[in-house]
This record gives C-alpha cells, structure tokens and sequence, in this order.
C-alpha cells in the first residue's frame, strides 16, 4: 500500500524536512510504500500554488495518507485530507 504524508510545510522547511523523514522512516518500517512531498535538495522558491500541484498529483498515486501531528495548521494538507475522505483513503494519523 502506498501512504502519502500530510503535514505543515510551509514556513517550516528545515523542521518539515525531519519531520516528514522521520514519518517516511516509521512508515516503511510498518511496511509501507511511501510518498514524501518534501526533497531535501530542492531549493523550494516555487510558489505554493506550484508545490499544491505537484503534491496532489503525488497523493492521487496513493492508496492512504498519513496526516501529522502538525496537519490542521496547514492550508494545503487541510486540502488534502478533504480530498483523502472524498476518495475513502486510509488514513493513518500520527
């Protein structure tokens, strides 16, 4: 099963970044296939509508979605939570 990972990003990048690897991490140890929006290398001067775009994309690849502790203070994974329930995806929450 493919898992999507769902959390705050913005205004948070270097946190994010350990945050969505450690869950990334957890998840495959479960054994889980996952799929991290978040690539360390980028340098994220893209605008959030872009980033949205490509996410959703990534998500509608998947099977489930894990939402973060963080999930509610994010626009963009308040979206993509609503758009995990209309499509009845599992959904983790750590």
């Amino acid at each position: 099963m493919k898992i999507y990972i769902s959390g705050k990003i913005t205004e948070t990048i270097k946190p994010a970044i350990i945050e969505f690897k450690e869950a990334e991490i957890k998840l495959q140890n479960l054994g889980y296939e996952t799929r991290n929006p978040l690539i360390p290398s980028e340098s994220f001067d893209e605008t959030w509508e872009f980033y949205m775009k490509r996410s959703i994309k990534m998500m509608m690849e998947c099977d489930g979605i894990c939402m973060l502790p963080n999930w509610k203070q994010s626009n963009g994974a308040i979206i993509e939570y609503g758009l995990a329930k209309k499509l009845n995806y599992f959904i983790i929450y750590f």
